[in-house]
């Protein structure tokens, strides 16, 4: 079972869950997330508390203990530390013990900071599946702040910023963007099997399992092989994470 940060306070009171409108997932870059800390200790993004974030980098090194993974990370804005502990990590996952230097990854997690310095406490550490996925994600993000500008939570003119010493300029290769989240739903019945997940694990801590989502969604007429390409892209966007094993997935939006 996935713990949040707020668990390991120790004698901190606990928080209270966010509400729902609040409980959201900004694609970032480094230097967003290092220049995100503010003087009384919080991680805005363009004025945003983020509930997640989701970040795309190059692993620089690994450092493992009994209890945690360390990784730093950089995607040409910058680098920083991620750390996914050991109980987020399913034991018969072959993709956490295979993950090496000089690999690129997605990251799910937490933005937080200690003495002002920003790292991420991962819930999801998995390798991307295309050399696109770097692209799509730094185009995510221009268009993520750009309308953050436009509702004047965030900076004007961030697409220069965020892609300032970058190794590639703005491209039109990876997944269209649209208004609502950022990927297009190209898989068949895309929208109609992330609204189920996200009704469905919406308070949820553990998550849903992908055998209950597929009776649901062929009890619906969807059929198994679009479901399946439903939920593969969804994890690919990040919008869901596995939670207790590969099978169990919780919307991260």
């Amino acid at each position: 079972m996935i713990t949040s940060p707020a668990a390991n306070s120790g004698a901190k009171e606990k928080k209270a869950r966010k509400p729902t409108e609040e409980q959201f997932m900004i694609p970032i870059t480094v230097r967003q997330a290092m220049k995100s800390v503010t003087s009384d200790g919080q991680c805005l993004v363009d004025g945003r508390d983020p509930h997640h974030v989701k970040l795309v980098a190059c692993i620089k090194d690994i450092d493992q203990t009994a209890t945690a993974i360390s990784y730093n990370v950089e995607d040409g804005t910058g680098l920083i530390n991620v750390k996914e502990w050991t109980n987020n990590v399913n034991s018969g996952d072959a993709a956490a013990t295979t993950l090496a230097p000089q690999m690129y990854v997605r990251i799910i997690g937490k933005l937080q900071s200690f003495q002002g310095v920003a790292s991420i406490t991962a819930y999801q550490v998995k390798l991307v599946s295309s050399p696109n996925e770097l692209t799509h994600h730094m185009l995510e993000c221009i268009y993520v702040r750009e309308m953050a500008a436009k509702r004047g939570t965030g900076p004007i003119g961030a697409s220069a910023a965020l892609m300032n010493n970058v190794g590639f300029g703005p491209q039109t290769t990876g997944m269209a963007l649209d208004a609502n989240n950022g990927a297009s739903g190209g898989a068949p019945h895309f929208q109609k099997v992330s609204d189920y997940i996200q009704q469905n694990s919406e308070g949820n801590e553990i998550g849903i399992g992908r055998q209950q989502i597929l009776q649901a969604m062929t009890s619906m007429g969807v059929s198994e092989k679009a479901v399946t390409m439903a939920i593969e892209q969804l994890a690919g966007d990040g919008m869901i994470y596995s939670t207790t094993d590969e099978d169990t997935f919780k919307y991260a939006l």
